[in-house]
């Protein structure tokens, strides 16, 4: 079995986290890959910094998916971000983070779509804040 060190894609989580990686994507997950992992009670997406035979930490969780079959950062960036590491004194998760294209970042999108039916029956009931909403 093999295992994936990997960074979480958040820039308030700086630490470095062992999972398993499954034999359907063994073959698949490289360095510089970005992956979905579970991390607490979410799924959130991480990249993969190390790959490993073994690790120290009993219980792994596994490397759910991979995102893309393109590493998102190459080998030269992350030997970049573990030197920066070292000489800062910062996690290599914070240069990681600061090193992946735009547009990676996990903010939640939400779409609002107003019910015609049900908006133009209630739309004498509507406070002011919610008539300024609307007709935005």
């Amino acid at each position: 079995m093999k295992f994936a060190r990997i960074v979480i894609n958040n820039p308030s989580i700086y630490g470095e986290y062992d999972y398993h990686i499954d034999s359907g994507l063994e073959d698949q997950v490289r360095v510089g890959h970005l992956v979905r992992v579970g991390f607490g009670q979410q799924i959130t997406q991480g990249v993969v910094i190390k790959i490993l035979s073994e690790t120290v930490v009993g219980q792994t969780k596994p490397v759910l998916e991979l995102i893309d079959p393109i590493p998102v950062v190459t080998m030269e960036q992350i030997e970049l971000a573990f030197q920066l590491a070292g000489h800062t004194l910062n996690s290599v998760a914070v240069f990681i983070y600061a090193m992946l294209p735009p547009g990676l970042s996990q903010h939640a999108d939400f779409l609002y779509s107003l019910h015609h039916q049900v908006f133009s029956a209630e739309r004498g009931n509507l406070s002011a804040i919610q008539e300024r909403l609307t007709s935005l």
